[in-house]
């Protein structure tokens, strides 16, 4: 049989005389009928019917194939909510699991690792990597890693996500890059992402008190459904756990010194 046509409205065809559809002299088909089947307004596939007699299908025919496509379209469209639905259900169980884990503790370093491993399972995302820098009373930066690929053991923390740079990036919101593009901002790191194939990245600050003081990354190059609003909420939500638990983290050190430096 011929190759598959790309079909958006109904049709129609004598196979043979349709430029659609690669009708050879050995293929036995000489009538199609061929529906879209829609979910919403996006095509989901195509419900089609063939013969071996010329002009085998008449009205009757479409009628009846448009009204089988329309209840599989809604069919489909349910199990695509329900599939959805679920999924959230399971995110949402996994940032409560992460919020017992990371509220228990006031370990930053610990903390940080706990919440990148734990998103690359909340969002399926290869690769997450968060950076603190504006930490107050920390010099040096808090960096946080984790990756479902294998590396080598002598590679440096940020082996792929470049997360000292990518924590200078000034954000108000979370954001998503074509790593490709021109966006400025990617400037000093483009090249190092694109050496490790990351194509598109997530980007999502953490905002204390106001203070901008570092940034979740995560690569998303792999996802096979986009990153939706959906997605974007859940992060911010899980951003904002982990500022307040660095809040937290923060000022039961600013009490313990106040207290020391009392005794002294």
């Amino acid at each position: 049989m011929g190759s598959e046509m790309c079909i958006r409205d109904r049709c129609i065809t004598d196979a043979p005389s349709d430029v659609r559809y690669m009708w050879s002299e050995d293929d036995a088909v000489r009538s199609i009928l061929a529906v879209p089947v829609m979910t919403s307004r996006d095509v989901f596939g195509v419900l089609k019917v063939t013969s071996n007699t010329p002009q085998a299908f008449d009205q009757d025919d479409v009628r009846l194939l448009e009204t089988l496509s329309s209840q599989l379209g809604v069919a489909l469209k349910n199990a695509q909510l329900f599939d959805t639905e679920q999924r959230r259900v399971r995110q949402l169980e996994r940032v409560n699991h992460l919020s017992i884990a990371i509220t228990a503790q006031l370990d930053v370093n610990a903390n940080l690792h706990l919440g990148a491993e734990a998103m690359t399972t909340i969002f399926g995302v290869d690769t997450c990597g968060i950076a603190v820098t504006g930490y107050g009373f920390h010099e040096q930066p808090y960096l946080a890693f984790y990756t479902n690929h294998a590396i080598a053991p002598d590679s440096p923390l940020s082996f792929q996500l470049p997360l000292r740079q990518l924590a200078d990036i000034e954000l108000d919101d979370s954001r998503t890059f074509d790593v490709a593009t021109s966006d400025k901002r990617l400037d000093q790191v483009r090249d190092i992402l694109l050496r490790h194939h990351i194509d598109r990245l997530v980007l999502t600050p953490l905002i204390s008190a106001g203070r901008h003081i570092g940034v979740i990354a995560m690569d998303i190059s792999t996802l096979q459904d986009a990153f939706g609003y959906g997605d974007m909420t859940l992060l911010e939500t899980v951003a904002r756990l982990l500022s307040q638990v660095l809040e937290n983290a923060r000022l039961y050190r600013c009490l313990l010194y106040t207290s020391d430096a009392a005794d002294e």
